[in-house]
């Protein structure tokens, strides 16, 4: 069940989305993106919002996902991100993600505030099932960033 979220700081949600309703809403516009981290022979999409762009996390990111995803509200309300959150297992993770959209089961997305660079929190579709039209759906995001309006977006 969920509800509204007791923390002040971090945001953490995982729900069941279709692919098709995410990505193509009018309200998003998709983008093929040219800057990845991802060495794949196809493009790597991109997502941009009024207020966000959601981009492939590069290795220069480490440090930033670190100290983020470290952070233990962001940790204690996330499946899968341990704590401590170590800037080897971010790097490991970041390195994980060519092979997971090579194979169209995966997209991880560093989520910056428009003409910002630091990262503000994460987004990613999971468990991506083509055929279906579904994938799971997450996001987090850091503190700082205002629950209400910039998590929903």
């Amino acid at each position: 069940m969920l509800g509204r979220p007791r923390l002040q700081c971090g945001v953490a949600v995982q729900t069941t989305e279709s692919t098709e309703s995410a990505l193509s809403t009018s309200k998003y516009e998709a983008i093929m993106s040219s800057r990845t981290a991802v060495t794949s022979h196809s493009a790597y999409p991109t997502l941009s919002t009024r207020r966000f762009r959601f981009r492939p996390f590069a290795l220069t990111d480490i440090g930033q996902l670190a100290a983020l995803a470290g952070e233990h509200r962001i940790a204690d309300t996330s499946i899968g991100i341990p704590h401590p959150y170590t800037m080897e297992f971010a790097r490991m993770w970041i390195s994980s993600h060519s092979d997971a959209w090579e194979g169209r089961r995966v997209l991880h997305w560093a989520a910056l505030r428009g003409g910002d660079e630091r990262i503000a929190g994460y987004g990613g579709l999971n468990n991506i099932d083509s055929d279906r039209g579904h994938a799971e759906l997450r996001f987090w995001v850091g503190c700082g960033v205002e629950r209400r309006s910039d998590a929903v977006e």
